[in-house]
């Protein structure tokens, strides 16, 4: 199985999060991972020559200078499309995605390619699963008052629904507590050790 890690890691090697994601490389080790390292890649933005390439794009209006445009944008799709699993490790920032995850997704939802315009409109990724590891300061239980700060859920959730990422799996630990902090740890990584028995890693 070829994965397609797509990492963002501010905190460097003080990050909880990438204690979760090192645990999943040690107990997947026969597997092919390539990384998009979201810190050290330059990832496209929507500015005002990009987003009207975008536009034209995704409404199948072909030239040369939208084409050219597009050239980053496709090479980021490219390497959603030719990986079978998808794993997306980051920290939860004020509550939802990072700006530059969310760049990342904009980035890669193009019509023909993650998605087709139609009636109803169709994802194109339902042959690939997806992962999310990630921490937050706060702990927000899905059955609680606070659930619904965890954004990170609910945006993924309609982002994957639109390019068809059925099979997806959130794996979260909460860190700001100190006394709970290796509990919370441990508990994710049993989570990653379910996820790489499910995936058959």
């Amino acid at each position: 199985m070829k994965i397609l890690v797509v990492k963002y890691l501010p905190s460097g090697d003080n990050s909880n999060t990438l204690k979760l994601y090192n645990h999943f490389k040690e107990v997947s080790k026969s597997v092919e991972i390539e990384e998009i390292d979201l810190i050290s890649n330059k990832i496209p933005i929507f500015k005002p020559e990009t987003i009207e390439a975008y536009g034209k794009s995704n409404m199948g209006v072909k030239n040369s200078k939208s084409e050219l445009l597009m050239v980053p944008f496709k090479a980021l799709t490219n390497k959603v499309k030719t990986a079978d699993a998808i794993v997306f490790v980051h920290p939860m920032h004020n509550f939802s995605l990072p700006g530059i995850v969310k760049q990342f997704m904009d980035a890669i939802i193009l019509n023909g390619e993650t998605f087709a315009y139609g009636s109803p409109t169709k994802g194109l990724l339902e042959d690939k699963k997806v992962a999310v590891l990630y921490t937050s300061g706060g702990s927000y239980p899905q059955d609680s008052d606070y659930a619904y700060l965890d954004n990170v859920k609910t945006l993924y959730n309609i982002l994957f629904d639109f390019i068809d990422l059925k099979d997806r799996v959130f794996i979260h630990a909460a860190t700001a507590n100190p006394d709970l902090l290796t509990e919370s740890i441990q508990n994710a990584k049993v989570e990653v050790d379910s996820l790489v028995k499910r995936w058959n890693l």
